[in-house]
């Protein structure tokens, strides 16, 4: 009887076989979510809410800053996209954190170039996640958010 072992490929990874990740975790917080494309505000407010978010969502900026005058209790994260309908999500966030100190922000967008030239003054505790993005992705760089 012979036995043949061979590596399966650089990283040890099975053909077919996905390789497990991480889970991004689960999590309680509330989340203020200002996304103008209904379709991807769907997206992400699902996945939010089956990883246990509690999600407030609206597409401008003007609809967001009124969603906040109403809440009782700060929210947890503003995950907002930087070019929207009526202002953008710097303001928006700036104008939040003025009536919030320590609000986390978790800003979206899939321009690149002149659109972001703002990028390097992002909003304090602010983080950045590129378009486009997958749930898990998406629910890992909101925890790291959070967790500041």
């Amino acid at each position: 009887e012979f036995r043949i072992f061979l590596p399966l490929r650089d990283g040890g990874e099975a053909p077919g076989r996905p390789t497990p990740r991480p889970s991004p975790g689960r999590g309680s917080e509330t989340i203020l979510l200002v996304e103008d494309d209904h379709r991807l505000r769907g997206v992400v407010r699902r996945a939010l809410e089956e990883a246990g978010y509690r999600v407030f969502e609206t597409s401008t900026a003007s609809q967001a800053a009124a969603i906040a005058e109403g809440l009782s209790r700060q929210p947890d994260l503003l995950l907002t996209d930087v070019i929207l309908p009526e202002g953008n999500g710097f303001d928006l966030a700036h104008r939040l954190q003025a009536k919030w100190p320590g609000l986390r922000v978790l800003l979206v967008s899939g321009y690149t170039g002149d659109h972001l030239a703002d990028l390097d003054a992002l909003p304090e505790g602010a983080r950045f996640l590129p378009k486009p993005f997958t749930p898990d992705v998406l629910l890992g760089r909101v925890r790291e958010s959070l967790d500041g």
